[in-house]
């Protein structure tokens, strides 16, 4: 029975792989798959267990996750779904690019939050520990193309410092 691999992105996945022999320690390979954006593909046509198992661990260091992960909460997700007892439904490829594109969004959130903190630094930076404002307030907020309509799922927040250069949660703009 096959792997099936699944590209639950807008990208494309090029995955590298090695398997291994009759003997352990006998290496094959490297080979690639690619996968194209929103597809599915399957690998492992008269693969030993064993040789599935290793493949299996390989492609999860690459930061793909079981399919039937889709149905709940998966925290960090990259892209691949795999299943190595079936096909991977339809539902499961869309329940894990929501996963992706929250992840996306979490990291954005992040790093704009990381960058406000920089700017507080960088303008209230401690000169014989005096700051030079008693709060900063940064506001982040997306901008669409000229040609796009808002979706109403902009990303827009403002996060303070106080004066000792704390942060407190984001607040939603």
């Amino acid at each position: 029975m096959p792997i099936h691999i699944a590209n639950d992105t807008k990208q494309h996945h090029v995955v590298s792989y090695r398997l291994r022999g009759e003997d352990s320690k006998d290496l094959q390979g490297p080979f690639y798959l690619e996968i194209p954006s929103g597809r599915q593909i399957d690998v492992g046509h008269g693969w030993a267990p064993r040789q599935r198992q290793f493949f299996i661990e390989q492609i999860e260091q690459q930061g793909a996750r079981d399919a039937a992960e889709a149905h709940a909460k998966m925290g960090k997700h990259l892209g691949l779904l795999y299943r190595d007892n079936g096909v991977i439904e339809e539902d499961e490829i869309k329940m894990g690019h929501d996963q992706v594109v929250d992840t996306q969004e979490r990291r954005s959130a992040q790093q704009a939050t990381r960058a406000a903190a920089g700017f507080d630094r960088a303008v209230n930076g401690a000169t014989r520990g005096k700051r030079k404002a008693k709060e900063t307030e940064v506001e982040v907020e997306q901008l669409n193309a000229p040609h796009e309509r808002p979706k109403g799922d902009e990303v827009a927040f403002k996060i303070g410092f106080d004066s000792e250069g704390r942060a407190p949660l984001p607040s939603i703009a």
